[in-house]
């Protein structure tokens, strides 16, 4: 391709010389009008082939930005689930308990507190009675196996009703309790 100074030049040339046949150029005008369309049509592929990779740029960076925000999104949402997990964990037992449950629990402390009550009172029983009788070798022995006997199938009995109750209270908890999952 030349450029204007190039044809100006080559136009110069010419004039100054003597027509020679290798400074004539034998070309058509329909020929020249071929070339030029041609020319025209190839510089409208090319604007078009450049606008088609700017819109593919600006798709492709579209695209990655939406991935970006989308992972960003995710992120945040995993993070907050974690603070959350953090905050139910660090608040467990604060919330008030439903109906049912908290008539549960109550029933179990009751229980308990019966049961260090009449364990106190046992106590004191057993010792201020040495310091009544005269001698405590007057019981039998079978009198005192009885008692015993009696008393730890009250224990036991009162154990194993207080854990009972426990057991149920944990699995009502652990209902409740939504499992955390990392």
């Amino acid at each position: 391709m030349k450029d204007a100074i190039d044809k100006r030049n080559e136009r110069e040339r010419i004039a100054k010389s003597i027509v020679k046949r290798w400074n004539v150029i034998y070309v058509t005008k329909e020929e020249l009008e071929k070339k030029r369309r041609e020319e025209e049509r190839l510089e409208l592929q090319e604007e078009e082939r450049q606008k088609a990779d700017e819109i593919l740029k600006r798709l492709q960076e579209e695209a990655e930005a939406d991935e970006k925000r989308k992972k960003d999104e995710i992120l945040a949402i995993l993070a907050q689930k974690e603070i959350e997990g953090h905050i139910s964990s660090d608040t467990y037992g604060t919330t008030p308990m439903d109906g049912v449950t908290q008539e549960k629990v109550e029933a179990i402390l009751s229980d308990k507190e019966r049961m260090l009550q009449q364990i106190i009172q046992n106590t004191e029983m057993a010792s201020a009675e040495p310091a009544m009788e005269e001698s405590p070798r007057e019981k039998s022995k079978a009198d005192n196996a009885a008692a015993e006997t009696a008393d730890e199938a009250e224990s036991e009995d009162n154990t194993q009703d207080v854990s009972e109750k426990l057991e149920q209270v944990n699995q009502a908890d652990e209902e409740k309790t939504p499992e955390i999952s990392e």
